[in-house]
């Protein structure tokens, strides 16, 4: 009997301790993933301040201006010469270089409209951006035949500086924020796998499926957006 009571006390003393492992094993697999959670937060939430960082370092100067039109007022843009006096006016006979102004209809396969002046028939508060990025040579007007947004937009992953900017930017915001692993980061289409750019030679498969990510130049006119992708090798 007493030998009996005894075998009954161990195997419930084992169901105890193996439950106590368990719970102990389930806390600290919660608490570990809490904490890859809490830090994959912290990462997207870097990224999403290096890509506005490196979208607005794009540009050398921004102006602006907000005001009212009337019904049967338009707009248009010009360019002009200049010289030590001034603004040169053409005689009569000059045509005034108009700058097209366009608009992305997207309801028929995201076609471009060009117009040279605009007309209003109702009372409008325009908000205009004018965003200069110097060049260090002359380049040609835009002009293009296939007027849909894909064609007017451009890619910026060739450009050199851009890619200096991003790399500054990324490697001082984790430095910032104690992150200091050894990192791995590429730039992707949007809409597939295609990889634009990468910080090293060969791309690591994890990094296409890492969720740490952020898009460049959402919802924007005139560059592609890409996705900014960031992997840790150390937390494979």
């Amino acid at each position: 009997m007493l030998r009996k009571k005894t075998g009954i006390f161990i195997i419930i003393l084992a169901i105890s301790f193996i439950g106590l492992l368990w719970l102990q094993y389930y806390w600290i697999s919660m608490s570990f993933q809490m904490k890859s959670e809490e830090f994959d937060t912290r990462v997207n939430t870097i990224l999403s301040e290096v890509a506005a960082g490196a979208e607005e370092s794009f540009y050398c100067i921004d102006f602006f201006s907000e005001f009212n039109i009337s019904p049967g007022e338009g707009i248009y843009l010009i360019k002009h010469k200049w010289d030590e006096q001034g603004y040169l006016p053409g005689n009569g006979n000059t045509v005034s270089d108009t700058i097209k102004t366009y608009f992305l209809n997207q309801f028929q396969d995201d076609t471009l409209l060009s117009y040279s002046d605009i007309k209003f028939s109702f009372p409008a508060n325009i908000r205009m951006e004018l965003n200069v990025e110097y060049l260090m040579q002359e380049n040609t007007d835009f002009n293009k035949d296939e007027l849909t947004i894909n064609s007017y937009r451009e890619s910026l992953f060739n450009n050199e500086s851009f890619i200096t900017t991003l790399d500054t930017l990324l490697d001082s915001q984790l430095k910032k924020n104690g992150i200091l692993s050894d990192y791995h980061y590429a730039i992707r289409s949007s809409e597939s796998d295609t990889v634009f750019y990468s910080n090293r030679e060969g791309v690591d498969p994890e990094l296409l499926n890492s969720g740490l990510s952020a898009i460049l130049f959402n919802d924007n006119y005139f560059f592609r957006p890409v996705k900014l992708m960031l992997f840790f090798p150390d937390k494979k």
